[in-house]
Formats: C-alpha cells, sequence, structure tokens
C-alpha cells in the first residue's frame, strides 16, 4: 500500500482547550478544495499521517475508503460528515472523494492549537451519516466557489456559511424534529408515526392516549420508550413543540393571546400563560413586547 505525502505538518504542537461562547464564533477559512484523486489510480493508496492545525469538515461524496483518526479506523462511505478538531492525528485511505473545508474557530491568532470548549461544537460527534446530503452541499459549493474566486466581500460569505454548516450538523444530531434520536430505535416506525401526529397536530386538542394509538404501541409502553428515545417524555415534547409554536405567532402574527392559546390547542388560557411562562420566563405578552417592534 502506498502511501502519499499531502501538506500537513507532522511536527507535534502543544493543544490549547478554552472555552468559546456561541455568540464569539466567528469561523475564518483558511482552505477549501475538491478532493476527487482518481479511485483507479489510488485505489487503497494512503495519505501520510499528519497531526490537524485547525478545524476540518468533509463530506464524503463517493468512497471505497477509511479513515484513521487518533488511531481509531473508520470505514467511510457516501453522506459521512467528519469533523476533526486540531491535535487530533489524521489518515486517509483511498479511494474517497469529499468536499473539504478548513477553518479557524475564530479571527485570534495562536501560536498553540487551540480546541474549543462550546456548547454547539462539543455536541457534533468526530463522524456521522448525514441523511440530509442535499441540505449541506449548497454551503460546501459556495465556499467553494469563493475561494476559487475570492473578493473583498468573501471573509463574509465564508463565515456565515462555516456557520450554517456548523448549525446544520448541531440540528441534525441534536434534533428530534429531524428523526435523528430515533433512528437507531427498534421502533423507529412508530415514533416516526408518533412525531409526525404530533408536528401536524399540534394546533388541535388531543391526548397522549391518541398518539400511542396512532403509533401503534399501548400507552405505558409507548411513554416508555419515547422518553428513552427522545430524551423527554411525550407530554413535554408536545409542550415544548406548542410553546415553539406560540412563541413564532405571537411574534409574527397580530393574533390575540386568547387565540394563540386556543390555536396552540389550549382551550384553557390561564394554564396556557402559566406554561408559557414556566417555560420562557416570561408571559405571552410581555414576549409579544419584547420581540415585535410597534
Amino acid at each position: 500500500m502506498q502511501i502519499l505525502k499531502n501538506d500537513g505538518v507532522n511536527m507535534k504542537k502543544n493543544i490549547v482547550y478554552t472555552d468559546l461562547s456561541s455568540k464569539n464564533l466567528s469561523p475564518v477559512i483558511k482552505s477549501s478544495y475538491l478532493f476527487c484523486p482518481d479511485p483507479e489510480i489510488y485505489k487503497r493508496k494512503i495519505l501520510e499521517d499528519r497531526q490537524v492545525n485547525n478545524y476540518e469538515i468533509e463530506l464524503i461524496l463517493e468512497s471505497n475508503g477509511s479513515m484513521i483518526i487518533d488511531d481509531k479506523n473508520y470505514k467511510i462511505k457516501e453522506n459521512d460528515i467528519i469533523f476533526r478538531k486540531p491535535g487530533q492525528t489524521t489518515q486517509g485511505i483511498l479511494p474517497y472523494k469529499c468536499y473539504a473545508i478548513i477553518f479557524e474557530m475564530t479571527n485570534k491568532k495562536n501560536s498553540d492549537l487551540t480546541q474549543y470548549k462550546n456548547e454547539i461544537i462539543d455536541k457534533i460527534p468526530q463522524m456521522f451519516t448525514t441523511k440530509y446530503p442535499n441540505r449541506y452541499i449548497p454551503f460546501f459549493d459556495t465556499i467553494l466557489k469563493e475561494y476559487i474566486n475570492p473578493t473583498s466581500a468573501s471573509a463574509i460569505l465564508f463565515k456565515i456559511n462555516i456557520l450554517q454548516i456548523l448549525y446544520l450538523m448541531h440540528l441534525e444530531i441534536n434534533s428530534p424534529y429531524l428523526e435523528n434520536s430515533i433512528t437507531n430505535s427498534g421502533y423507529h416506525t412508530s415514533l416516526k408515526k408518533a412525531l409526525e401526529y404530533v408536528n401536524n397536530n399540534w394546533n388541535k386538542s388531543f391526548s397522549i392516549d391518541d398518539i400511542a394509538k396512532h403509533s401503534n404501541l399501548s400507552k405505558n409502553h409507548f411513554i416508555k420508550i419515547f422518553t428513552k428515545s427522545i430524551g423527554k417524555t411525550p407530554n413535554n415534547y408536545l409542550t415544548d413543540y406548542r410553546i415553539q409554536k406560540a412563541k413564532e405567532l405571537l411574534a409574527m402574527t397580530n393574533l390575540s393571546i386568547i387565540e394563540v392559546s386556543l390555536k396552540c390547542g389550549y382551550d384553557n388560557i390561564p394554564y396556557f400563560s402559566f406554561l408559557f411562562k414556566k417555560k420562557t420566563s416570561t408571559s405571552p405578552s410581555e414576549f409579544r413586547k419584547i420581540h415585535t417592534y410597534i
């Protein structure tokens, strides 16, 4: 198996860990490319191992290869997303084709390798398979084209698109609305039906019994499976979803609070106001004042 040299730096550097709030995320592009070596020429060839100097994201477009990250070998396939951090070691085993972006997480210059501790970054795994590659490809493509033909405003475009990619990754991994929380469950079909029922009927009055019946499970078994897979009880999920919709209606429509309450499935207006304040720390009327301009 032939080893192909690359531009990575093999001299080990110190790794510094530091906190970074989400509001201070300000990605700066270092490189962007489409990696597509001829699979017939480079079949089963491996790249030279290297230490990662910046943050790196790769979207696998085609693959019969694998990747070693921190001495662990991963079989990579189409639609895999790889997220590497400064200080890790990596080595690619061809053939595979991918979009790649290399960037610093902030515009601060550091002599050592810096890994940032952040509530968004920390929840993104080293590798996962996206169910929605077509959501990511436009951002990778835009970054690559702008990197090839940069302008004075390119830094803004790079930052926007890298943040979009990070947001999509975080959303897909952590949001049950994208089904990621239920894909590994043996009750995937039942849970999917339950989520669809809630998402399509949130503005109507129904009970947990109705959701369980729609998912073809007994109520007690449904509650147990749902809570284990989603991370919250069906009742809490339904409440959170309805409050999310209520916030949108309060901020984006002129519906009265009574109308918003009824539209979100609550015919008991005081109870709706109680739940809303419990979840948001503000009353519906206060929330509207904060998020609308009069």
